[in-house]
């Protein structure tokens, strides 16, 4: 390649230019560089010139193709260019089950996709990500929480085919965690509708089935009496129910 000219991206060509062969067709030329950085020139015969370049074009096509440049992603593709490569990446992953392929299909079209389809890639910015995460929590923490994840696998993917510099969701605000909220005491009342709920579960006339047998009772006195989360206690003891009396 001469120093004057511009140098070519790779999956990309120059100038075309058409000649007419000693047999009366017209070959159409020009420079492609492929995929190992190598500059080589291209070449497409035809009638006249007008098909001689349509021909190249397809051509140039074919190799960009066999090359993996003509499914290549840049800046400039959309989020649902982008979201259609990353799904059929997800599609024919072995390690992920059918039920987790269903659902990052699933957040990526109703959560995803209404907002940022039509953008491209470098418009996603960082500041555009921390406003949606904050309107979906508007709607529920969970709600943001999902969109962030399926925002972040999205980019993940865009960042390891060298379409963005940076995953613009690794520079948001954290979001509140699930355990962040601080616990609400019961009133005394409240603790008293609780037990007395307790008391009279299925005890009614015309209840079918075998009565309660205290258990249920003795895990909300347990609970009560230790301040600690059901999942804690339980954890504490073997078959959790049918140790709480030894407790």
């Amino acid at each position: 390649m001469s120093a004057g000219r511009d140098r070519l991206q790779i999956g990309t060509y120059g100038d075309v230019h058409t000649t007419r062969t000693s047999a009366g067709t017209v070959r159409a030329l020009t420079r492609y560089r492929d995929w190992d950085g190598e500059v080589r020139k291209v070449t497409a015969t035809a009638g006249n010139a007008r098909a001689a370049k349509r021909a190249l074009r397809e051509k140039l096509v074919r190799r960009a193709e066999s090359s993996g440049f003509g499914a290549e992603l840049s800046s400039e593709s959309t989020v649902a260019e982008l979201a259609e490569a990353w799904l059929e990446g997800v599609r024919t992953r072995s390690d992920l089950a059918d039920g987790t392929k269903d659902v990052y299909r699933r957040e990526l079209n109703s959560l995803v996709l209404p907002t940022f389809k039509k953008l491209r890639l470098y418009e996603v910015t960082v500041g555009r990500v921390d406003q949606f995460l904050k309107r979906q929590a508007l709607v529920s923490d969970a709600y943001a929480r999902h969109s962030r994840s399926a925002l972040k696998r999205l980019f993940d993917f865009a960042l390891r085919r060298d379409a963005i510099r940076s995953n613009p969701v690794s520079g948001t605000a954290r979001l509140a965690a699930a355990n962040d909220k601080k616990p609400k005491a019961l009133s005394l009342e409240e603790l008293d509708q609780v037990r007395h709920a307790v008391s009279v579960w299925r005890t009614g006339a015309g209840v079918m089935g075998p009565k309660p047998d205290g258990q249920v009772r003795d895990v909300i006195e347990v609970l009560l009496g230790t301040s600690e989360p059901p999942q804690v206690r339980c954890r504490s003891y073997t078959g959790c129910g049918s140790r709480l009396r030894a407790a």
